[in-house]
């Protein structure tokens, strides 16, 4: 069965997920949780009441616009699907840009999506925040070289490690 810290990962991890990661996830991390805790034995299923790292699911209009987003970037990315985006720089400045959606990155405090930007040409981090619009295009994308691995890496950093 499982050892108490990977049964503590199992818990903590579907916590985040729930929290974190869109209402498509947080359903499935829900009905996760439920059949982990119907075939643990007793003393497992106790153990996995006492797991004490929590994440706060937001229940007001922020999170479930929030929500909305990331399940929309995760569609865009499992379906290829271009997206035509009005997007705020820093400075507040709109454009409007069509993006290849790879991925969505979690660091710490912020989700992340990296998208092949044609009007750059070049992978950029796309802030969530300043998505003004984001609708698909109709077009769906074929992957190249820069939607690889090593691409994702050289835009945001990541390593083979978070990849994985």
């Amino acid at each position: 069965m499982f050892a108490a810290g990977e049964l503590s990962a199992l818990v903590v991890g579907s916590r985040f997920v729930r929290a974190l990661a869109g209402t498509w996830l947080a359903e499935s991390a829900r009905f996760v949780l439920l059949k982990i805790a119907a075939v643990l034995p007793p003393e497992l299923h106790e153990r996995s009441g006492r797991t004490r790292i929590f994440a706060p699911l937001w229940d007001d209009a922020h999170g479930a616009d929030f929500a909305t987003r990331i399940d929309h970037l995760q569609a865009a990315i499992i379906g290829n699907q271009v997206l035509r985006l009005q997007y705020r720089d820093e400075a507040g400045g709109v454009s409007t840009r069509e993006a290849e959606p790879l991925c969505l990155s979690f660091r710490g405090d912020k989700w992340t999506p990296r998208a092949w930007c044609r009007r750059c040409q070049d992978l950029r981090n796309f802030c969530p925040g300043r998505i003004d619009v984001s609708v698909p295009s109709g077009e769906v994308f074929a992957g190249t070289a820069a939607h690889s691995a090593a691409g994702y890496r050289r835009v945001g950093g990541a390593s083979e490690r978070d990849m994985g």
